[in-house]
């Protein structure tokens, strides 16, 4: 059944006068009002009718509105700055059932909580011949789908993240859900998920870059060992309120399967290696990776002579290579410990936004 159409409500950039709330800089807010923008960025997502939508940074709430129009059966909106929430809650009125809003840092969310408290299973499908078809079956713990004859392109996600965030939190807030994704924790908690997010062009372009790009870097190792990255369209920077300096593109990510034929290492393995590797982008990567093993050449090489990797430099490693990489370290490290450099145990760290896009050289 389709949903009813939101009530007559003022328009944002009305409530924005109204409420006399500018975009704060500090916060690196930017506003997108033009809803036929906002449509386009929903539909993005592949359609939301009757999925669970979380929607990271709700703002003043123009995007807030197209995802509801889409009829999901239950949308969260975590907004950060409190002079959003009463436009936020206009919305709720008008949807109780469906809306909830969260006041919070999107960076601190425990997602996998949220999702538990507010679930609400799908709506079951009820076929011409009167029979409703048992819903497939989430991910396992290796990420791939447990359900025979199914496509995995075909299994619906069961949780859609949207959101149009400032630049300074979107790739943070990215490399939290690969970690969730690599674990089928948090946002995968329940099964697949998608992300449709806006990024700076640049940084999008970065997520893509295939081997031996020179915009490769650990960003792209990371992206696309743990899902599939699908270009959707770019926002021309005078859309916004204000203009931000640069261009942003929506992008939508689902979760790859396993790679065949390599085993799962936890995403601090993944990170550590990554990170050891992109330290020297365009040298061979001994140089880098020499560093988890104490300095010691002579150990990097006779390691990565094993893998045939002895001369490759880090933007040309595939990804099929750097998950193979990571996945002998890890079994490295547990055979002969004394030859690794140890593991500082300490609160973990999010990758700042000018370490995970660095330039290209």
């Amino acid at each position: 059944m389709a949903q009813k159409a939101l009530p007559r409500m003022p328009q944002v950039a009305e409530l924005l006068r109204i409420l006399q709330v500018k975009a704060k800089k500090q916060m690196s807010q930017n506003f997108l009002l033009d809803s036929s923008i906002t449509d386009k960025f929903a539909r993005a997502a592949g359609g939301l009718h009757d999925d669970f939508v979380i929607e990271v940074g709700g703002g003043p709430g123009a995007l807030s509105r197209s995802l509801l129009q889409a009829g999901p059966r239950k949308l969260i909106i975590i907004e950060k700055d409190r002079r959003m929430l009463p436009m936020l809650e206009m919305l709720q009125e008008a949807r109780p059932e469906t809306t909830v809003i969260v006041h919070g840092d999107a960076l601190d969310i425990d997602y996998q909580a949220l999702i538990e408290e507010h679930w609400v299973p799908p709506t079951p499908t009820v076929r011409t011949d009167g029979i409703i078809p048992q819903p497939s079956s989430p991910l396992d713990t290796t990420g791939s789908s447990t359900t025979q004859n199914t496509s995995k392109s075909d299994i619906k996600p069961a949780i859609q993240v949207v959101g149009n965030l400032p630049f300074g939190v979107a790739t943070p807030l990215l490399m939290q859900f690969l970690r969730m994704a690599s674990d089928n924790s948090g946002v995968f908690c329940q099964g697949p998920a998608a992300l449709t997010l806006a990024f700076q062009k640049e940084v999008a372009f970065r997520m893509f870059a295939p081997s031996d790009s020179k915009y490769r870097c650990r960003l792209s190792a990371a992206v696309q060992r743990y899902c599939k990255v699908k270009y959707c369209f770019d926002i021309n920077r005078k859309s916004f309120t204000p203009p931000p300096k640069v261009e942003t593109s929506v992008v939508h990510l689902t979760r790859h399967p396993r790679i065949e034929g390599v085993e799962d290492v936890d995403f601090d393995a993944f990170e550590r290696v990554i990170t050891a590797v992109f330290h020297a982008r365009r040298r061979r990567v001994r140089h880098g990776l020499r560093s988890l093993f104490n300095n010691d050449l002579k150990i990097t090489d006779t390691f990565l002579h094993e893998l045939e990797l002895e001369r490759e430099t880090a933007m040309q490693i595939s990804n099929q290579d750097m998950a193979r990489l990571a996945a002998a370290y890890t079994t490295y490290q547990e055979l002969y410990p004394e030859q690794v450099t140890p593991v500082v145990v300490k609160k973990p760290r999010l990758m700042k936004q000018k370490e995970l896009e660095a330039p290209p050289s």
